[in-house]
């Protein structure tokens, strides 16, 4: 169960659940949880997740990574390329994540991701917080971390899941911020 302490954005209960039900997510491909996809619908639909970008990353969370695909890719936004890198880093397309993330560009939630590694990592990890800190162009930066440890060149496994899950609540919290603003205008 993953620990939320990165999302600021209030949640209703339903959708605070759903999330902490899930298992802690990789940083590459996992098997789908099914009692979690079966969840989403109804989650999404209760708390009123119109706007699709939070939902692609509920899929990710539930390994579903063909069902985030199909909503990051038909999201013509920042955000939605966003969520669509980060499927792609985590299927092992390393050369396809980066490329959604240059059509990124630089991003708030990657700007605090950055900031905030020497904190998040410590110590422990400082050989992987000394590769991605210096990073301008930092989610570039984090495919090439995904890619050495999936080539076993790096132990860097629980330091990039830690960096991963940062990264996946930071954007959640962003994503539901503008659905919530979206919604409330309408």
């Amino acid at each position: 169960m993953p620990q939320i302490d990165r999302i600021k954005h209030s949640l209703q209960p339903s959708l605070r659940r759903l999330i902490e039900d899930a298992s802690l997510p990789s940083y590459a491909e996992g098997v789908i949880d099914q009692a979690m996809s079966g969840r989403i619908p109804e989650v999404v639909l209760e708390c009123g997740l119109s706007g699709k970008l939070a939902e692609s990353g509920l899929w990710l969370l539930a390994n579903d990574l063909d069902r985030s695909h199909v909503i990051s890719q038909d999201h013509a936004s920042v955000d939605g390329a966003f969520w669509h890198g980060i499927m792609h880093r985590r299927e092992g397309d390393f050369g396809n994540a980066k490329y959604w993330f240059r059509r990124v560009g630089r991003h708030v939630v990657h700007d605090k991701l950055s900031a905030e590694i020497p904190s998040l990592l410590g110590e422990l990890h400082s050989d992987l917080a000394y590769f991605l800190a210096p990073a301008c162009e930092f989610a570039e930066t984090l495919v090439d971390a995904c890619s050495e440890l999936a080539s076993g060149k790096r132990s860097w496994k629980s330091g990039l899941e830690r960096v991963c899950w940062y990264e996946w609540q930071r954007l959640f919290d962003y994503c539901l911020h503008i659905e919530t603003k979206n919604t409330s205008i309408a």
